[in-house]
């Protein structure tokens, strides 16, 4: 029979997840709170294409973050570095 965590090691790993990709939660949880809109509203209003655009844009920087917090942490980049990297990816992403 399979053993569900307790509620101590759930919280500890949220933890851990939080401080190790932050940036890749934050992103995570705003592509979820505009889904969430986007559900709940209908398409006629007016900022209906921006919200969808701005979606589509968070489906991007969820794997990008990801993956410069991943190479940064192999390379033991500094967090000015990191920082560094995530403007950048972030320019990229307002083109």
């Amino acid at each position: 029979m399979i053993r569900l965590p307790s509620l101590k090691n759930l919280t500890y790993g949220v933890k851990e997840v939080i401080r190790r990709f932050p940036l890749v939660v934050l992103v995570a949880g705003l592509k979820a709170m505009l889904l969430n809109f986007l559900i709940e509203s209908s398409s006629t209003t007016p900022a209906y294409a921006l919200y969808i655009r701005l979606v589509l844009t968070l489906f991007l920087a969820l794997p990008l973050f990801l993956s410069l917090h991943l190479v940064a942490e192999r390379r033991q980049w500094s967090r000015s570095l990191l920082a560094a990297g995530a403007v950048g990816i972030g320019a990229l992403l307002a083109l």
